[in-house]
């Protein structure tokens, strides 16, 4: 599903059983770290979820002081999650953000000290505490500034959501291409930093990003960032990452410094080609010495390709042993030895990479029909 331009609180909503009080549970005892974890799974699956959403935005509107000095305070990567983009409430003039939980409330009294920000109640420009050009000894409601408007900027503070974040279904996310300008590659949790706060998926999400290094002045114009990516979707093409005609399911976004902090950034994010078809085998690789057991490759399977799994496939596993420098190459060699038939046309060998809860990373070969 794809996330809610911005959050509305319904009259009525599906709840989600036992969410409430787990996520309770989790902040009493300080652990928003936690808490901010089980809510993104959960938007992941279900981005709209009313109470995934809801919860997320009691769980962060709170004393920052008291997240902070908790024994787990919750990380910017999850505060800026594109999940939570819907609940964020972002001002008008310098674009600095919040989360406000004004629209949890079914009042019409309002009685506000220094609020955080004021709001039009017609067309939602939001004015943060710092750009507010009166004190709050002056009142809170002042004509709204923008032209035409005949609002009136005061509380409450509604969520403008964010129109930074790619409007996409998680589940429907084939791949996501990261290139960041300048001759440095950016590390796996540089580039997440990034694709969460844009793309509505997980930091774990790491099996469907791939990095690739920049080119001189590619960055410059829009037909040259173009050009580029789609040079290289062909070569994840060729090498089986991505399923063919790739640039024509794409929509690349230019991340500008200011917004990805460190440089400029293109992500191009891949759509699957229509629905993904049966997966008819699967085998994984796991690092180390140790076979697997068929349950753990379930297991592994659910966590790391859930949308490849099918009861319908034919599952191996073998040791990877020291890892090797392409894993890739090492799987797919595998595959051919052992089903040289699925390398052919006829078949699409998609390969992914994690890390699994042991910590051992895995490359994993899922095959299907072309």
């Amino acid at each position: 599903m794809i996330p809610p331009r911005r959050f509305e609180l319904p009259d009525d909503w599906e709840r989600v059983p036992g969410l409430i009080d787990r996520i309770q549970d989790l902040v009493t005892a300080g652990r928003y770290r936690t808490a901010l974890d089980v809510l993104l799974a959960h938007l992941r699956r279900d981005a709209a979820s009313v109470d995934a959403l809801a919860l997320a935005a009691v769980t962060m509107s709170g004393s920052r002081t008291e997240r902070v000095e908790s024994p787990e305070p919750p990380m910017p990567i999850q505060e800026n999650s594109a999940l939570f983009a819907p609940i964020t409430t972002v001002c008008s003039v310098c674009t600095g953000s919040w989360f406000s939980t004004h629209t949890l409330h079914r009042t019409e009294q309002w009685s506000i000290v220094n609020p955080i920000g004021l709001q039009c109640q017609v067309c939602r420009h939001t004015i943060c505490k710092n750009c507010r050009p009166w004190t709050a000894n002056e009142g809170l409601s002042r004509p709204c500034p923008e032209p035409g408007c005949k609002g009136t900027v005061t509380a409450p503070v509604l969520p403008t959501g964010r129109d930074d974040v790619e409007p996409v279904d998680p589940m429907t996310i084939e791949n996501v291409v990261v290139i960041r300008a300048g001759p440095i590659t950016p590390t796996v949790d540089e580039a997440m930093t990034v694709v969460t706060k844009f793309v509505p998926i997980l930091r774990s999400d790491t099996s469907m990003v791939s990095i690739r290094p920049s080119a001189p002045h590619i960055m410059d114009r829009t037909f040259s960032r173009n050009l580029y990516a789609v040079s290289v979707l062909e070569g994840l093409e060729r090498e089986r990452v991505l399923e063919r005609g790739s640039w024509s399911r794409a929509t690349p976004l230019f991340i500008e410094a200011g917004a990805a902090d460190d440089a400029d950034y293109l992500l191009v994010v891949v759509r699957w080609p229509g629905v993904p078809k049966k997966v008819v085998h699967v085998h994984v690789m796991r690092e180390g010495s140790e076979h697997m057991s068929a349950d753990y490759i379930h297991m592994l399977l659910e966590v790391m390709a859930p949308r490849a799994f099918t009861d319908h496939a034919t599952i191996t596993g073998t040791p990877g042993g020291d890892w090797p420098e392409d894993p890739r190459f090492m799987i797919l060699l595998l595959v051919n030895r052992n089903h040289p038939e699925y390398l052919s046309d006829d078949f699409v060998v998609r390969t992914q990479f994690g890390q699994g809860p042991d910590g051992l990373r895995y490359v994993l070969a899922a095959v299907s029909p072309a």
